[in-house]
């Protein structure tokens, strides 16, 4: 019995996450690259978007987009290797902006899987950033809903009573 019990444990650990190790650290550092760190706010990584990435494809039932990520993970490291002789987690930061940016400039050949991932990895990056505390609060700014005392119009000076 405990065998069963094991390999259902070992079951359930293994379904808590799409990405694997690997692909996670890829999927933080081509966020990261998209939406980079600066000094007014934290970038994807400290958004945790990887793991919102993630999530909605847990929880998705789209499998041709499941599928879509899966491969794109893997042609984006290859065209890495190509490019630059490394993984693009080991590549140099000016490496993958510039593997980023190839796939920007094609943005029309949606042809390609490696085009519409990118299109997909850039959508559900910034949805990730923007609903996080990083992107709302700490990059925009958003104050959440408030009761205004007052509402203060702009001065328009052709308005004025006499």
């Amino acid at each position: 019995a405990a065998p069963a019990t094991t390999s259902k444990v070992a079951e359930t650990k293994s379904s808590v996450h799409f990405f694997t190790p690997a692909q996670h650290a890829l999927v933080e550092e081509l966020s990261e690259t998209i939406i980079p760190a600066d000094d007014h706010s934290g970038g994807a990584k400290a958004a945790k978007v990887a793991d919102y990435i993630d999530q909605v494809l847990r929880e998705g039932f789209d499998e041709n987009q499941k599928a879509l990520w899966r491969d794109g993970l893997h042609l984006i490291d290859v065209m890495s290797l190509h490019y630059h002789g490394k993984s693009f987690v080991n590549a140099a930061a000016e490496d993958r902006i510039s593997l980023l940016t190839v796939l920007s400039n094609h943005l029309e050949m949606t042809d390609l899987p490696e085009v519409r991932f990118f299109i997909e990895l850039k959508r559900l990056t910034v949805i990730g950033y923007y609903t996080s505390k990083i992107g709302i609060h700490d990059e925009l700014q958003y104050k959440g809903n408030r009761v205004l005392q007052e509402y203060v119009g702009c001065d328009d000076p052709s308005q004025a009573t006499s």
